[in-house]
Formats: structure tokens, C-alpha cells, sequence
């Protein structure tokens, strides 16, 4: 006779011995290890990769041939990270669609995010889109063109 054969005809069953006896404890430890991992990795919040100048103007250009750099100029006030928050690495300015766009790069989404929050403007990655808020055509051309967003749909004035 199996011993599988003589566990299951005197009743005890090898599977359930360890629930039955104190190894219970250990595989609760493991359920619970197991399932705080499982929710903590499943909760974490997606990093968006950061974007250099390069692909950004890419995109731009992609869609509208026409756009190009332009001085970094407004109303003899040179633009620079001064005038924007913590993380900015640069500030360019281009014309899209014959309108002054500024291009504000931060070191991470999140300086991006809060900026744009601050300022009710649009961003996409670590990049803030400033001086398009009041222009529905620039609006649209960064949300189809970028997949930028307001990171707040009521700073959204076209929605």
C-alpha cells in the first residue's frame, strides 16, 4: 500500500498537515508577505520618462512645418528659469503656428505637473507648455499633436 493510500484511509491528508499543526502560522506569514507585495507593486504610481528638447521639437515639426526657435525674448525681459518653479532646466521659446509658444523643460514629471498646475497651463512629460492657455488653436494642436493635458480639467478653458 502507497502511502498516499494509507494517509488517505486513516484520515489525514499530507496537503492539510501543515494548516493542521503550527506550520499553519507560517504559510499565514507568507500569504500575508505575498499579498502586501502584490498590492504595493500594483499600486505605485507610473514614472512618464523624461523627454530631451530633440523629440519635442520633433513632434512640433512633424506637425507643423513651419515651427521654429525665436528669441527668448519678451518685451525686452529675457525668459529664463527664474520665472518658473523648482526643477526647471530651461526655457525656449518657438513660434507654432505663428504664435510664441514657451517650452519649459523640468528635470521630472512631478516639477512639471506642479508648475503646470500653478501656472493652468498644459504639460506633457517633464515639459510645460506656457503663453497657449488663452488660444484654442494651440490648445488643440497640443493635445493632438503632444498628447499634452491639463493636468486639472477645469484649467481647461475649451473643454
Amino acid at each position: 500500500m502507497s502511502d498516499y493510500q494509507h494517509s488517505f484511509e486513516s484520515g489525514t491528508f499530507p496537503l492539510l498537515t501543515p494548516i493542521l499543526t503550527e506550520g499553519y502560522f507560517f504559510y499565514k506569514k507568507i500569504f500575508f508577505i505575498f499579498t502586501f507585495f502584490t498590492i504595493t507593486i500594483s499600486c505605485s504610481e507610473k514614472k512618464e520618462k523624461n523627454l530631451d528638447s530633440q523629440v519635442i521639437m520633433m513632434k512640433v515639426i512633424s506637425a507643423d512645418p513651419d515651427a521654429r526657435p525665436v528669441d527668448n525674448v519678451l518685451s525686452n525681459i529675457p525668459i529664463t528659469c527664474d520665472h518658473y518653479g523648482q526643477g526647471c532646466l530651461s526655457v525656449t521659446k518657438a513660434s507654432v503656428l505663428t504664435y510664441n509658444v514657451l517650452f519649459v523643460e523640468f528635470s521630472s514629471s512631478k516639477f512639471a505637473m506642479k508648475e503646470a498646475v500653478k501656472k493652468k497651463t498644459m504639460r506633457f512629460h517633464n515639459w510645460v507648455f506656457d503663453n497657449i492657455r488663452d488660444e484654442k488653436i494651440l490648445v488643440n494642436f497640443f493635445k493632438k499633436n503632444l498628447n499634452a493635458k491639463f493636468d486639472h480639467p477645469e484649467h481647461d478653458p475649451f473643454k
